[in-house]
């Protein structure tokens, strides 16, 4: 599919800038129960949960990609093993938004 005219009519119109910028993504799906079944009790799981397929972009050069993730394992004091951070990694115990936008791993992330 094309998409030429849809960036021309975003970068144009709408002002949007950096579309041309290139950037390493790192995605994951949320809330994957793996396998939807069916059986004479219901669903294996809740229908009405949310599926969202979140991550981040890092501008390609921007630094060096392995050596910013070790770098921020280590600021997180993730075990050398770990494979991923997950949400509940940063998320600290916090309730809602604002609490989250308060703790000390959102911050090290975000910067």
């Amino acid at each position: 599919m094309d998409y030429t005219e849809f960036y021309k009519h975003v970068q144009n119109e709408l002002k949007v800038t950096g579309t041309d910028n290139q950037f390493h993504l790192y995605y994951d799906e949320t809330n994957n129960f793996r396998s939807f079944k069916v059986d004479d009790k219901g669903f294996n799981a809740d229908e009405h949960a949310y599926f969202i397929l979140g991550g981040i972009g890092i501008k390609t050069d921007s630094h060096d990609i392995v050596e910013g993730v070790d770098s921020l394992f280590s600021k997180f004091g993730m075990q050398a093993n770990a494979q991923e951070i997950k949400f509940k990694h940063i998320k600290n115990g916090a309730n809602n938004f604002i609490e989250l936008m308060d703790k000390k791993r959102v911050k090290v992330f975000l910067n």
